[in-house]
């Protein structure tokens, strides 16, 4: 597959300390347009891609989504001005993408870049799409959970399954409780870490904690550090 349209040249707030960094995560990281055209992606995305595992790239550079063989919903996952979903809604920064194989599902979570929000450009990147899969799990230690958060173990072990991509039913299933239960422990969640979703919720424990442990030590390349801004502070003022 071809990545030319994914240079780092055409993202110049990038520095590419950063990006050698979110190459060595276990999840997917894609810098994507409102039209769903892709800029950049990490080697865990890319591996996704290649292998049309949910998720694949067609010949114009667009993300589509493989199995239901359509674009991927950027636009409905970054909504302008949108009410903050409760408990029992549909949190629109998630979308969940089908596998082929009876695998189970992608997670895909939406961060908007605070240039896109405050001055949207359709030939410009909007957001990350932060890619978990059940199979490269990202977890967080009960121990860290409980003393950032006062997370009890039930409400640690939804999290970390959240992290994973599992959905609210298939927590409720490998926690065997019902799911008004379920959604109970997440109001819990969400109180106790200050977040107004599972989208904000998973991005929170997944930018805390998450991007904390890569794998393996970091190539580190030579840039200049006044021509390049954080990636990360780049979103939801952060």
């Amino acid at each position: 597959m071809n990545y030319r349209n994914w240079s780092v040249t055409n993202s110049p707030n990038l520095g590419s300390i950063v990006l050698g960094v979110l190459d060595l995560l276990r999840s997917g990281v894609v810098m994507i347009g409102i039209r769903g055209q892709l800029y950049w992606a990490n080697l865990t995305a890319k591996e996704i891609l290649d292998a049309h595992d949910g998720l694949q790239v067609d010949a114009e550079g667009l993300l589509l989504l493989s199995e239901e063989n359509r674009p991927f919903p950027v636009a409905e996952m970054l909504p302008r001005d949108a009410p903050v979903a409760s408990v029992d809604d549909e949190d629109q920064s998630i979308k969940y993408v089908r596998r082929p194989f009876g695998k189970r599902g992608l997670t895909v979570i939406a961060r908007p870049f605070v240039s896109f929000r405050e001055n949207p450009d359709a030939d410009k990147p909007a957001a990350l799409l932060f890619i978990q899969d059940p199979e490269r799990p990202v977890r967080v230690s009960q121990t860290d959970l409980h003393q950032f958060y006062g997370l009890t173990l039930t409400e640690g072990s939804l999290a970390n399954f959240l992290m994973e991509g599992s959905t609210l039913e298939e927590c409720c299933e490998r926690l065997a409780i019902r799911p008004s239960t379920a959604r109970m422990h997440l109001r819990n969640l969400l109180a106790k870490t200050g977040t107004r979703g599972q989208g904000e919720l998973v991005w929170l424990l997944f930018r805390n904690h998450g991007l904390m442990t890569p794998t393996k030590t970091p190539e580190i390349r030579h840039c200049r550090p006044d021509n390049h801004r954080s990636l990360l502070s780049s979103m939801n003022g952060d």
